[in-house]
């Protein structure tokens, strides 16, 4: 069978039929493709809530790192002593 030959024979009603057939996705594939989304998401957001909690203990750090300046500052200005008192709440 030759290529002209081939092409003739998927051009009939049946070769019509066959690729009508096969147009959408199979359920397997759908399923697939959901699990692997699935994964994917779940991965993704322990990432970003581990990064979102980073970012948290960053800022505060900051803060009091800022906080801890302009109460030194402060001092050295009036001559005063610094007390530091934690707050936990």
């Amino acid at each position: 069978m030759t290529f002209a030959d081939s092409s003739r024979a998927r051009s009939g009603p049946a070769g019509v039929q066959r690729l009508r057939s096969r147009r959408g996705f199979s359920l397997l594939e759908l399923v697939v493709v959901l699990v692997l989304i699935g994964i994917v998401t779940g991965i993704s957001t322990g990432r970003i809530s581990a990064m979102r909690a980073q970012q948290q203990v960053t800022r505060a750090s900051s803060v009091i790192r800022t906080r801890m300046e302009t109460a030194f500052a402060l001092a050295g200005r009036n001559r005063a002593p610094v007390h530091i008192v934690w707050n936990s709440t």
